[in-house]
């Protein structure tokens, strides 16, 4: 994730420099850039979690019973690694775009609304493991939110 927010921190002062020159198809080339560069990243974390669960609970002298629950979390969580970074992108996109208070809404309805709200529900009706599938839900929905913001700005903003 550290490294999709570098990307951010890389992204919006190349896209604010190109909106404001109204270099459109500069400014969808560096989304695309991106977008493409921040699932590469977190699919790579994906599979590292999906490979080496134990490994890197080990790293943190994980006990026998930590390492059976926490392998079944980390894959679960792991599933929402792509989405998160699409999501970050798409938020340093609509902060590019002076667009502060989308972003805001879309980080809240993700990181409050959203995930305590499944996660209060998952718990009652599935327990612990309920917990873990909120951040691939939640992830999966906010995906679906910014990518319908991202498409309302691109729309209105480099026409």
């Amino acid at each position: 994730a550290s490294a999709v927010f570098g990307l951010n921190n890389a992204m919006v002062p190349l896209l604010g420099f190109n909106i404001g020159a109204k270099k459109y198809d500069r400014v969808k080339g560096f989304i695309r850039l991106g977008l493409t560069t921040a699932t590469i990243i977190m699919v790579l974390g994906t599979l590292i979690f999906q490979l080496m669960p134990s490994l890197l609970l080990n790293m943190f002298n994980a006990t026998d019973e930590m390492l059976v629950v926490g392998d079944l979390a980390l894959r679960i969580i792991s599933l929402s690694f792509v989405f998160f970074g699409i999501n970050v992108v798409i938020n340093s996109v609509l902060q590019s775009f002076r667009q502060p208070l989308i972003s805001i809404i879309l980080t809240i309805l993700r990181s409050l609304v959203l995930l305590l709200g499944f996660a209060y529900l998952f718990s009652n009706w599935f327990g612990l493991i309920g917990i873990w599938w909120t951040f691939p839900l939640t992830e999966g929905l906010a995906i679906f939110l910014s990518l319908l913001a991202l498409k309302w700005l691109l729309k209105t903003q480099t026409e």
